[in-house]
């Protein structure tokens, strides 16, 4: 995804080859990459550096080479559960946000945190004053430490803004700046960026970090906050001077590594258990070890360009390949474009449609000052955003296991096509559709005005996740894409054995007893099979737990964990059920 100007949000310099080899770049200056433009027969590199440090590797799967460059440059953690759950932005102040909050639960909408940016404390470096979304605006926060434990009684996870940005005409800018915390210029001024006046912490300064430290033990520990969204981090000028001697030239790339480093170690010290979050914009090598997901930053809400709705998933496998394997999109981008209210409305629609079928399902109220569309627009919205949360709740038990595998792998949750058909050709040049997992194949709907969507199928059978039809892969079908429908174009495999969860208000635990709060039990779906399909099927589980579908049975291999598992036939119907065991048979 593009950043401002010449930057960009996430700088990995990593080349993977479908000849079985990758390549990389350790240091951190500033790179580019000439891939066949100039001479078709062969690629290039350039680096603003004295000297390469390149890491080849070699494959000779594509799978092998994430999983490689995964573990040279460093595993992802494993965030909690709820991470992977359903999130919703809200703002207007701590009384408008818990109302908000309580409809939901009074709806059954199973949201699991909620995302209040505007919630400000400059001791922690808190929140984002301004609100730029049509009919909304900042609201007071009188007591932080009620706000977040009124919602955490309610089941929700409570998340805020922080950034490495520190504004000129904000309180929070004094104390840094007074201590020298802040980047310099080559003369030893802070470097104060002429367009968005702003200068930024110096996580190459020991004693900035210590300070950026106890701002986030306030903000954990005293205020009672999750985590949230650690926004930009990749504007760093080439001349500015750091304090551990390097120049921005050399660590413009490393910037956001550092950023991230700090954050996570500074939250893992006030959460040692590790239940928080921390969503990042930026990225660079390595800073995959050090964050909770990505998304994919100031997106704009229109359909083409670089930063439209169309840009959206080739940045996700682009993401994926790279080793960010729990990237999401943000419902429906941040930046307002020069749609009519009718196509904006369909726009989020269709972005609420792919984020359903990503790691977690978050909306955001962004810079939409003239009529923007929101979950609680009309009885439309807001049953299609019922729909999504719903659909999306159910996969968490898929998700979360494609998540312990990618903590131990690198491989990414959203999949390029050839990462699970490396042998089709075909699957190397698709970049409108992926693979959730192993599982399932989904095509998101990216064009206006669609009401059918063309969706290439890799070699094997297809079950259409919503009507139950069997198409043999290896080419192109067309298959309905109403706007008002459950979800995009999702296929299954043939005979797959599929964990989801039953109906849930939360994953978070609730003081409340009408909250409904998931217990870890399943409802394993099993696809159909078609004529010339495998009638078997296995899936771990992220607790280890190994489910095997033989084609008439369905085999448990568990942990001690008791768990209650419901068998769905291909039809829907339940016919079997097995209760706490730690290993059963159910036919």
């Amino acid at each position: 995804m593009a950043g401002y100007g010449p930057s960009t949000y996430a700088p990995i310099p990593l080349l993977l080859s479908s000849r079985g080899y990758g390549f990389a770049l350790e240091r951190f200056e500033r790179s580019k990459f000439d891939l066949a433009a100039s001479k078709a027969d062969r690629w290039s590199w350039q680096q603003d550096a004295p000297a390469a440090s390149i890491v080849l590797t070699h494959g000779p799967s594509l799978k092998d080479l994430v999983t490689r460059n995964a573990e040279i440059s460093g595993l992802p953690p494993l965030p909690p559960p709820w991470l992977f759950g359903v999130w919703k932005t809200s703002v207007g102040g701590q009384t408008q946000v818990v109302a908000e909050m309580r409809r939901l639960r009074d709806l059954k909408i199973p949201v699991s945190a909620v995302f209040a940016f505007d919630a400000v404390d400059s001791e922690a470096n808190l929140g984002w004053p301004a609100v730029t979304f049509a009919g909304r605006q900042a609201g007071p926060y009188p007591d932080p430490r009620a706000f977040t434990d009124t919602l955490h009684g309610l089941g929700f996870k409570v998340l805020n803004y922080f950034t490495a940005d520190f504004h000129l005409d904000r309180r929070n800018y004094t104390e840094p700046a007074s201590h020298g915390f802040l980047v310099k210029r080559q003369d030893g001024r802070v470097y104060v960026h002429p367009a968005f006046q702003v200068a930024w912490l110096d996580y190459s300064d020991p004693d900035a970090v210590l300070w950026w430290t106890a701002a986030w033990r306030r903000a954990l520990n005293d205020l009672g906050y999750d985590g949230g969204m650690l926004d930009l981090g990749e504007l760093i000028p080439a001349d500015a001077a750091l304090a551990d001697g390097s120049s921005g030239q050399q660590s413009h790339n490393r910037y956001p590594l550092l950023y991230a480093r700090s954050a996570w170690d500074a939250a893992s010290l006030a959460r040692p258990d590790g239940d928080f979050a921390l969503l990042l914009r930026s990225g660079a090598v390595g800073a995959q070890c050090y964050q909770s997901a990505q998304w994919n930053g100031d997106a704009v809400m229109r359909w083409h360009g670089p930063d439209g709705l169309q840009s959206m998933v080739p940045a996700a496998l682009s993401f994926g390949l790279s080793g960010f394997p729990y990237w999401h999109a943000e419902v429906a981008g941040y930046v307002q474009a020069d749609l009519s209210h009718d196509d904006e409305r369909e726009l989020w629609l269709r972005w609420l449609q792919l984020a359903t079928w990503t790691s977690l399902l978050r909306d955001h109220l962004g810079d939409h000052q003239r009529s923007p569309i929101d979950v609680w627009m009309d009885d439309g919205t807001l049953n299609a955003f019922r729909n999504a949360a719903q659909v999306h709740a159910s996969l968490v038990p898929y998700l979360y296991s494609l998540a312990a595998e990618a903590s131990q792998t690198g491989l990414p949750i959203m999949r390029f096509l050839a990462l699970e058909a490396p042998e089709d050709p075909r699957a190397w040049q698709e970049e409108q559709s992926y693979f959730l997992g192993p599982q399932f194949l989904v095509a998101p709907v990216v064009q206006s005005g669609a009401t059918t969507r063309t969706v290439y199928l890799p070699p094997g059978e297809w079950v259409d996740y919503w009507r139950g039809t069997i198409y043999s892969g290896g080419q192109e079908v067309t298959v309905p894409a109403p706007l008002d429908g459950s979800g995009p174009p999702v296929f299954a495999r043939a005979g797959a054995i599929i964990p989801l969860a039953p109906a849930y208000d939360s994953l978070v635990a609730a003081e409340t007893a009408d909250v409904r709060t998931w217990s870890g039990d399943l409802v394993d779906r099993v696809m159909p099979s078609g004529p010339t399909g495998s009638r078997e099927s296995t899936f771990m589980l992220y607790d280890g737990t190994r489910l095997r579908w033989t084609g008439a049975v369905l085999e448990i291999e568990a942990n001690p964990s008791p768990r209650r598992i419901e068998l769905r036939a291909p039809d829907g119907r339940v016919v079997a059920r097995q209760l706490d065991g730690p290993s059963a048979v159910l036919a």
